[in-house]
């Protein structure tokens, strides 16, 4: 039995009949647009992948080209930068470092762009500016940079915290400040201050500021709080949590904080006064309130900074 014609009911719009199909699909689609002199009127569809899914595909693209860094097959592989540490080279794609180093991009960007960069698509060869860091701990890096991962220890995480902080491999360094806070804790607050202060590592002054104000009076008394910077004291009394039985604990500390032997001189004093007095709860000061209005010099830095 012959197949029953297609009703016109039953052709799906937009799908040629049968003797069109000789035509070619190509031919067809191409037809589809003529006719029409704005491009955005012809038939179009958008597609657009997740913010997750793209990072997935980015994220695994990258990863398939770590293996080039670490197999040898680099020359193979479009690797076109050599990092040396050290005593150790590594060769690398140049839009995987651009990705995730700011550093690194500028100084790829003055070479492409220098008339003296070398000819015949030789790599160029980027010195790894290492400090306490070991050749291994930039590998260990770069591994994160191709895979999204890396393994910390308290034996790389100096050296990877340094790399990551001159290189602005900004993940990086929040997780090696993490990591210190975990192995360290409570237990060496100033010590790991003194990292996240010289690093900038804004999380980890973050919960060590969270830590100092759970214990402020603990801590004023054993004379801890003394050694730290001044930026520290904001965080520190900028918290909400800051444990004082009374407001006047504060201000004395300030006070103690801006004056020998913490200081040396009347400018660094004032500018010490005038960073941390905003942040006394001045309502909550009591009788002692009147005190401090009757000190011109407390007076000024405080109405400086209102």
């Amino acid at each position: 039995m012959e197949p029953e014609p297609q009703s016109e009911l039953d052709q799906a719009e937009g799908i040629p009949p049968p003797e069109e199909m000789e035509m070619g699909l190509a031919e067809f689609l191409k037809s589809c647009a003529e006719g029409s002199d704005d491009e955005e009127a012809a038939p179009q569809h958008c597609v657009e992948m997740q913010a997750e899914e793209f990072g997935s595909a980015v994220r695994a693209g990258f990863a398939s080209l770590w293996a080039a860094v670490t197999d040898g097959s680099a020359l193979t592989a479009g690797c076109d930068v050599v990092a040396a540490a050290g005593d150790q080279s590594y060769s690398c794609h140049s839009l995987v470092l651009t990705v995730w180093s700011p550093v690194l991009r500028t100084s790829l960007e003055e070479r492409w762009s220098s008339s003296s960069a070398s000819a015949g698509g030789a790599p160029s060869v980027l010195t790894i500016e290492l400090g306490p860091a070991e050749p291994a701990d930039f590998k260990t890096l770069l591994c994160y940079c191709y895979t999204g991962e890396l393994i910390l220890r308290p034996t790389n995480v100096i050296g990877l915290l340094h790399l990551s902080d001159f290189y602005g491999v900004e993940a990086v360094k929040a997780g090696c400040g993490e990591f210190l806070f975990e192995l360290l804790g409570n237990e060496q607050l100033p010590a790991l201050l003194t990292i996240a202060e010289q690093y900038n590592v804004a999380r980890l002054r973050h919960v060590c500021a969270c830590a100092l104000a759970d214990d402020f009076e603990d801590l004023l008394e054993d004379g801890t709080l003394w050694s730290l910077s001044a930026g520290v004291w904001q965080e520190l009394l900028a918290r909400t949590s800051l444990a004082v039985s009374d407001e006047t604990t504060v201000l004395d500390a300030v006070l103690e904080f801006a004056s020998p032997p913490h200081v040396d001189g009347a400018a660094a004093r004032a500018a010490r006064l005038e960073h941390l007095l905003p942040y006394v709860r001045w309502p909550q000061l009591g009788e002692r309130l009147i005190t401090v209005q009757e000190d011109p010099e407390l007076m000024v830095r405080h109405a400086d900074k209102k």
